[in-house]
């Protein structure tokens, strides 16, 4: 596969995840056209609400205005998302109206999946099968990620939970949640999303060894690849697990919102 082929499969899992994850909430709603993604948790998240700015952007102002009259209809803080390589088109604009620039989100794709390595022997890594389970992974990942209380519920909603082509993973040590990954299923694309791992559980290859298991829980799925947007602490590890760097997704967020990426792994 070349690697244009991996960038629209790595832009496809990205459009399809968080219409997948904003849908699931109760007020959450998303509109696909051929140059922008909107999707909208029906909360004041920025990190949540999007307006995705799609290649080829042949019309740019037009999607630029759509993004803006959509959420200024339903008075909600949002963020532009726009891939490095047309970000310049727009960001002269978008800055010069107030606009917030969150820090770029690493797309990462690893194209030829390896066996998984050992588990730490002190780590149980297990799939969500309750709702006690998958509280405490949203506790996790609100703790991991600094989320503002509350958020993980949103994003991480029940019906993400019980969704066919998704997993949720929680690593345990001693019987305690500790880290997490969810893996969301797009053709044969393995999406990973909200690793996170607890403050003082960190450098021991935890989310390493969790990531593996979304990935591989992927592959026995049928993934012929996997594809993330990485923190910045997140990528040095998928760059060792093989993950290759295809671009950055740019955010602009609107005047005065939060400019943290919440969603990123």
């Amino acid at each position: 596969m070349t690697d244009a082929e991996l960038m629209q499969q790595a832009d496809l899992d990205f459009y399809r995840s968080q219409a997948l994850f904003m849908t699931s909430t109760p007020a959450g709603e998303v509109t696909d056209s051929r140059d922008l993604v909107l999707v909208n948790c029906g909360a004041p998240f920025p990190q949540f609400n999007q307006a995705i700015l799609k290649p080829p952007l042949a019309e740019l102002d037009a999607a630029l205005e759509r993004g803006e009259k959509y959420f200024a209809e339903r008075e909600l803080p949002f963020r532009f998302s726009v891939r490095n390589d047309f970000a310049d088109r727009c960001a002269r604009r978008l800055l010069d109206a107030g606009y917030g620039q969150a820090a770029p989100l690493p797309a990462m794709v690893l194209r030829a999946i390896p066996p998984a390595p050992a588990v730490p022997p002190e780590l149980e890594i297990r799939p969500v099968r309750s709702p006690a389970e998958a509280e405490q992974f949203r506790g996790v990942a609100e703790r991991g990620f600094g989320m503002p209380a509350g958020m993980g519920a949103i994003a991480i909603s029940d019906a993400v939970v019980a969704h066919p082509d998704t997993e949720l993973y929680l690593g345990c040590v001693d019987g305690a949640p500790v880290a997490t990954t969810l893996l969301q299923m797009s053709n044969r694309v393995a999406g990973i999303y909200f690793v996170a791992c607890e403050a003082g559980h960190r450098r021991r290859g935890y989310g390493e060894a969790i990531t593996w298991a979304g990935v591989s829980g992927g592959v026995a799925r049928g993934a012929s690849i996997a594809s993330l947007q990485a923190s910045e602490l997140g990528a040095p590890v998928y760059a060792r697990m093989g993950f290759e760097l295809l671009a950055h997704y740019h955010g602009f967020v609107s005047p005065g919102a939060d400019t943290s990426n919440a969603f990123s792994g």
